[in-house]
C-alpha cells in the first residue's frame, strides 16, 4: 500500500527475493483474489475486504456502534469514527461523514494509527492498566506525527490521568496538522475497553464547538447509550 502498486522487480528488490520466487508467491495471491494485476503493477485485491468483513462481524458491538456513529456525524456535521485496539495500535473500523462540510481525511477502513496520537487512542489508553500502556510504549514508542504529538512517557501519563477524570480525550493537531478531535472510550461492565468513538474536524470549527461545550456532551451521551445497549445484548 505504501508503494500504491508495485512491479515484480520492485517487490523482489523490496523483499530480497529472487524474481522467480517472488513471481510464484504473487501469482498464488493473485489466483486467490488477494492481488490484482494492472499492466505490470500488482495491487491489493478485494479478498482482504472479505476477511475484514468477517473480522468485523465477529464483534457484537459493531452494528450498535455503527448506527450511533452515523447519528453522531449527522448531529455534529463533522466526521465521526469508531476505533478498536489490536496489538498496541488503533484500527479504524468505521468512519462516516453525513455533511458535505465535513473534512475528507486519510481515514479508511482498516487504517492503523498510533494510539498516543489520536483522541480515540488516548481514550483507550486511559482505560487500560498502566502496565499495558507501558508495554505498548515499549513496542511502538511515542513517534511524533506532528510537532504537537506527545513524545514523552511522563507527559502522556499526565494526559491520560486527565482523560480518566473528565471521561474524554482531545487531539489538537497531534496526528494531522490543523485537525482537532475529541474521543471517548466504550467500556463494558467488566471494565474491558471495546473501542472508542471520536469526532474530528478542522481546528477552527472544533475549537468553536468545544467552547460551546456541546460536543463533549453529545459524544458522552452517545457512548453511554452504546454501553447500555451492549450491557443488555
Amino acid at each position: 500500500m505504501e508503494l500504491d502498486g508495485a512491479s515484480l522487480s520492485d517487490i523482489s528488490n523490496e523483499l530480497g527475493l529472487a524474481k522467480s520466487t517472488a513471481h510464484s508467491h504473487l501469482e498464488t495471491l493473485r489466483d486467490r483474489g488477494y492481488l490484482v494485476k494492472q499492466g505490470k503493477q500488482y495491487h491489493i485485491g478485494l479478498q482482504y475486504l472479505h476477511l475484514g468483513g468477517y473480522a468485523i462481524s465477529r464483534d457484537r458491538s459493531y452494528n450498535i456502534v455503527r448506527e450511533k456513529v452515523k447519528g453522531l456525524a449527522r448531529t455534529t456535521g463533522e466526521r465521526a469514527q469508531y476505533i478498536v485496539h489490536q496489538n498496541g495500535r488503533g484500527v479504524y473500523v468505521f468512519s462516516d461523514r453525513e455533511s458535505t462540510s465535513a473534512v475528507q481525511t486519510d481515514v479508511r477502513l482498516g487504517k492503523q494509527a498510533f494510539l498516543h496520537t489520536t483522541a480515540a487512542g488516548k481514550a483507550i489508553l486511559a482505560n487500560l492498566p498502566k502496565a499495558r500502556v507501558d508495554e505498548i510504549i515499549g513496542q511502538h514508542g511515542l513517534k511524533a506525527e506532528t510537532d504537537q504529538t506527545i513524545t514523552h512517557r511522563e507527559e502522556l501519563f499526565e494526559v491520560l490521568e486527565a482523560v480518566r477524570d473528565r471521561g474524554f480525550a482531545y487531539n489538537r493537531g497531534e496526528r494531522l496538522e490543523k485537525q482537532w478531535a475529541i474521543g471517548a472510550a466504550i467500556v463494558g461492565g467488566d471494565d474491558t475497553v471495546t473501542g472508542a468513538i471520536s469526532v474530528s474536524g478542522p481546528k477552527h470549527r472544533m475549537k468553536e464547538k468545544e467552547a460551546r461545550d456541546n460536543l463533549p456532551g453529545e459524544l458522552m451521551g452517545v457512548v453511554n447509550e452504546i454501553e447500555l445497549n451492549l450491557a443488555h445484548t
